[in-house]
Order: structure tokens, then sequence, then C-alpha cells
């Protein structure tokens, strides 16, 4: 039995629960949910440790969409399936772009030229955590053309070089602000793109992670992989907290000490797989659950403080971080599960009208 199909034989549980917990983090990213009760908790445990969410989600991607990918076959059929994920990216961003024109509109945050309009498309997004999605595409064009042409080793330090430059325009920026070439090198790069968490600096490194992974032959624990982890995440508080309390960031997206923690928690995740032909179902949905509740969340934000407004609590609600996270949660999560549970209705009664039609 060859690797690829031994890959399609197996599902792995402990991705999709992750998904989830990822899905929260991020949540809780845009609610900061203690925020009223320690703004330093609420800092470490959103703006560090959260902010393994969307990496995550970039090396899920690149698992499963680039672990077919060849140097013989990297234009031929191996594509598909980049092609279906790309073309699925694309639609759910449009999607979410419709879905929040009013929003837009209404706040008066659409681009006034044609520069800005293209800046926000192609790198920070229609709305404001909608530049996940551009990021990724961009992302997958970038690694896929490194793969074609370049080895492994030189893309591990070029895609390591693009992260190191999108840190120092994110979580170090202050640190270098004040030298002259380097001030004017990322005033170029916010002129195209307001952050460097885009799908040049930030993307690239983690799909690719993902790839390396899917080549990897076996996932074994072993307690330095724990150990790794461990070390990763106080690496994480400890960095967040220094670039914090310096005053470094620009934003705070990224980090060093990420990668660390990715790399170790994605062999841990990935280790526990269950046989496809047990027919093992629990925890797919997750998979689809988890993006519309990264979709659907801030417009969530939004009807619960219209829903407020109207009741006359909006005061309450938004003092009241933790209650506003949790009920921002809950309704998001179950939109998510009724636009999944239409969809497959949908897909169902599709199928049956080819088949009796």
């Amino acid at each position: 039995m060859n690797k690829k199909e031994k890959r399609k034989q197996y599902e792995y549980p402990w991705i999709d629960i992750f998904r989830i917990i990822a899905a929260c983090f991020i949540v809780g990213i845009h609610v900061g949910p203690f925020a009223s009760i320690n703004e330093t908790l609420d800092y470490f445990i959103f703006y560090c440790i959260g902010r393994i969410g969307v990496p995550f989600f970039m090396i899920v991607t690149g698992y499963f969409a680039l672990s077919r990918l060849s140097r013989k076959n990297s234009v031929g059929q191996n594509l598909n399936k980049i092609k279906r994920t790309q073309l699925k990216l694309f639609m759910f961003y449009i999607f979410a772009t419709l879905l929040y024109l009013p929003a837009t509109v209404y706040s008066m945050n659409f681009p006034t030229s044609i520069a800005k309009l293209l800046q926000q498309i192609v790198f920070d997004g229609t709305f404001y955590h909608l530049w996940y999605f551009p990021a990724v595409m961009i992302g997958l064009i970038i690694v896929i053309t490194l793969y074609r042409f370049l080895p492994r080793k030189v893309i591990t330090v070029i895609c390591l070089l693009l992260y190191i430059i999108g840190i120092f325009g994110d979580s170090y920026y202050r640190a270098i602000e004040s030298i002259p070439f380097l001030s004017k090198f990322y005033s170029v790069i916010f002129f195209f793109s307001s952050y460097t968490r885009n799908g040049i600096f930030f993307a690239p490194i983690f799909l690719w992670m993902g790839l390396l992974l899917a080549k990897k032959k076996e996932m074994v624990l072993k307690k330095s992989t724990f150990i790794g982890l461990v070390v990763g995440l106080v690496s994480l508080l400890i960095e967040g907290g220094v670039t914090r309390m310096l005053h470094l960031q620009r934003h705070n997206s990224m980090y060093f000490s990420l990668l660390i923690v990715m790399y170790y928690l994605m062999i841990i995740l990935l280790s526990n797989k269950i046989d496809m032909a047990k027919n093992h179902k629990k925890y797919r949905m997750f998979r689809e659950i988890s993006m519309w509740v990264y979709i659907l969340h801030p417009m969530m934000i939004i009807v619960l403080r219209a829903i407020g407004g109207v009741l006359r609590i909006k005061e309450q609600l938004t003092q009241n971080p933790l209650l506003f996270y949790i009920l921002v949660s809950f309704l998001s999560f179950l939109a998510s599960l009724i636009m999944v549970q239409c969809k497959h209705f949908l897909m169902v009664r599709r199928k049956g009208n080819h088949e009796f039609g």
C-alpha cells in the first residue's frame, strides 16, 4: 500500500476537535472576554495563546490540501485538490464580503480609491476578520510555486525570512522603526497592506509547515514532544509579555515562539488517527462548523449589540465582556450549525433530484 492510499484511509479526530477550540480563541480575540476582570489575563490568554488559532487553520490547510503535491506532477492531477481548496476559499470570501457589505456601508468603512479597494480585497480583507481568505490563497500560490522549483531547505529558509520580515512589521516594529532604511522599507509594505500578517509574510511558513508534516512518514509521540510544546507556550507568553511591556508592538499577531508551539502542537494532534474503514464520523461536522464560526462571529457581535440597543441593555452587555463572549459564541455556533445543516439538506435534495429526475 503506498503512502497516498494510506493517508486517505485515516481521519484525525483531535484535529477536528481542536478546530472548535481554535474558533473559540479567535472569537475571544475580537471580544476580549476577561478585559473587565483583568486586562493582563485577557491579553495572555487571547492575544498570546489565542494567536495559535489562525496558524492552526493554515497548517491544517497545508497538511490536507498540499499532501499529494509532488515535483513530478505539480502541474497535473495533484493540483486538483488545491484548485478545489482555492475555489472553496474564494467562494467563502465572496459570500462573507456580501454578508458584511451592509455593515461596511453603515460604518462608512468602504475604500475611498481604487488603490484602497485593491488593498482591502487582496491583503486587508473586506471586513476586519476576512483577511484570512486572501492570505491563504496567496500563501498557497507562493508555496506551490516555490515547491516546483526549489529544494525543501531553500523553501524553509525563504518562508522563515518572509515570516521574520513580517514579525518586524508586527510585534517587533517599534524596535526598528527608528532605523531609516528599515522604516522606509516597511512604509512601502504598509502602503500596500495595513499589516504584515498577510498572504506574503504570515501564511507561507504555516502552509509550508503543514506540507512538511504531511510528508513525514509517521507521527510519533515522545516525551520531548510535550516538553517542546510546554517550552513553546512558556516562550510565547514571555515573548508576548516582553514585547508588550517594552511597547514594541505595532500589532500582535506574529511571534517567533508561535512557530515552536505550532510545530509540536500539530505533531500531538496528528498522532491520533482513526481508520476510516470504521466509518468514524463523530467529529467531521466540526470542520465546517469551525469555518462558519470564523465567518459569522462578527455578525453575531453586530446582532447582539443591535438587540441590546433595542432592549436598552447594550451598556450592560458591553460592560460584561465575559457574558458577551458567551452569547456571541453561542449564537455563532448555533448559526453555523444551521448553515451546515442547510447545506447538507440541499446536497441530499439535489442528489435525490438527480437520482429520480
